[in-house]
């Protein structure tokens, strides 16, 4: 075998050293599958085919002295790290990520399994080709090598006939309750500690801890019968304790039950007063921009345009970008005038394909940024200052880095009277943006032929404006 790679890891104890071996010169078309134990979960876990490469798979690791007792098990994540216990679930954010016990005083957040034996049987099933090395200190008895990384753990007989499976792709852990025939689903009982337990419109569970907060997706709940999935109504249920348990619809007794909540890790965006999203999308690499406006004076800023290092404006608009992991800022940056007190809002936001960001809102502004050549690279009044009785839309482009205004214009001239607020944006194949929001009629302006020219007696109107790609 071959040695592909060796990545270091600083945690709070040293460097782990995570090595991968492979045998054959592909790695992505590499696949095992992680053979079920015979008897309890037979088919319904031998459907799981599991990459062995490719850094898409979430990776336990026994504990072999690298993790403070009573930890069984542990598994990281891009954002936080999971340590599976005898008792519980313990989730640690990585600004956290130390040594330490993880208690259910130093954790974030805690999962308990209550009315669960005691020492269940958990073992690590579907071994991968990856080990982990810790070495620590000059003492080599407290080194701990090629410690083995598995691709699922399981709680055997957690409850009475229930097992518990841990697994996951994409860095997102799914736990999949696994109900023998004949055993009972409502022994399942979880108590969150360390953190206040809700459950959203989408009946997701959502546990809130300072960097973000935890969701365990509303469960996909099913059954197999001849090959055939099938779906079982459920949900969570939130009780006055903290306590969770499953609500489940009618089922068959006599077949295996799979109960299967993900869970996935947010973030929050924002400074400490109110900021608002206006509009989430996804570029070609996965990378996340967000536009949205501001109030707090410390938004998060990474990268800014050199034009725009702090806020000015009453309200801001502002546009962030997160890798794909959502884990790290590519950008954060303001976008607005400079004339104390202003009011700019980010309202919508599309991506080409090299990753460039087309973002609109609307402005009081009479000092907008706008680039030489734009469209209107200039209000309409003529001066600096706030436009007293008008809202003036705004179209920009920004390159993938956040660092450059490739393109900044009015939309209608800043002047009195004046209202045009786009709320929505569009790109065509050709690079040609496309705008829609709302207007007042007898100030907007409209071109030649256009479907429906300007009546001066309305109040309000809809409008949709085309610009080519360097407007």
């Amino acid at each position: 075998m071959r040695q592909v790679t060796a990545v270091p890891i600083l945690l709070g104890i040293g460097v782990v050293l995570l090595v991968f071996f492979a045998s054959g010169s592909s790695r992505s078309s590499k696949r095992i599958t992680a053979l079920p134990r015979p008897g309890s979960i037979g088919h319904l876990a031998k459907a799981r085919n599991i990459p062995a490469l490719g850094g898409e798979l979430l990776r336990f690791e026994p504990n072999e002295g690298q993790f403070p007792e009573p930890t069984k098990f542990a598994a990281r994540t891009k954002n936080y790290s999971l340590f599976l216990l005898p008792t519980a679930l313990v989730l640690r954010p990585l600004t956290h990520l130390d040594q330490g016990t993880p208690s259910r005083t130093q954790a974030r957040a805690a999962l308990l399994f209550v009315g669960a034996t005691r020492r269940p049987n958990i073992v690590g099933v579907g071994k991968l080709q990856s080990i982990s090395n810790y070495f620590h200190g000059a003492d080599p008895r407290h080194w701990q090598s090629r410690v083995p990384n598995y691709s699922r753990v399981e709680y055997r007989n957690l409850y009475e006939g229930v097992d518990l499976i841990c697994h996951g792709e994409h860095s997102e852990p799914e736990f999949d309750w696994i109900v023998e025939p004949g055993a009972d689903p409502e022994q399942i009982r979880l108590s969150v500690q360390g953190a206040k337990p809700t459950i959203d419109r989408l009946g997701d569970l959502v546990i809130r801890v300072p960097e973000g907060e935890v969701r365990l997706k509303r469960p996909v709940i099913y059954q197999e019968v001849d090959g055939t999935r099938r779906v079982i109504s459920g949900r969570f249920i939130l009780w006055a304790n903290k306590q969770i348990s499953f609500k489940i619809g009618n089922f068959d007794r006599t077949r295996s039950l799979v109960i299967d909540p993900m869970l996935v890790y947010s973030t929050y965006l924002g400074g400490s007063t109110d900021d608002e999203a206006a509009q989430v999308t996804v570029d070609g690499s996965g990378n996340i921009v967000v536009i949205g406006t501001a109030q707090s004076n410390n938004f998060p800023l990474v990268n800014p345009l050199p034009s725009q290092p702090n806020k000015t404006g009453f309200l801001e608009a502002f546009v962030t970008k997160f890798d794909a992991s959502g884990s790290n800022l590519v950008y954060s940056t303001y976008l607005g005038g400079t004339v104390p007190g202003h009011v700019d809002r980010g309202n919508a936001i599309a991506v080409d394909a090299s990753g460039n960001a087309y973002i609109t809102g609307e402005t009081n502004d009479l000092n907008f940024p706008t680039t030489p050549g734009a469209y209107l690279p200039a209000p309409g009044a003529g001066t600096v200052g706030l436009c007293g009785n008008c809202i003036d839309g705004w179209v920009a482009k920004l390159d993938p880095t956040g660092s450059s205004l490739l393109f900044s214009t009015y939309l209608t001239g800043n002047s009195n009277n004046v209202l045009s607020i786009p709320f929505g944006i569009a790109l065509d194949a050709g690079g040609n943006i496309y705008l829609a929001g709302d207007a007042y009629p007898p100030a907007f302006l409209t071109t030649p032929g256009a479907y429906r020219n300007v009546d001066p007696t309305a109040t309000l109107g809809v409008f949709i404006i085309k610009l080519n790609s360097d407007c």
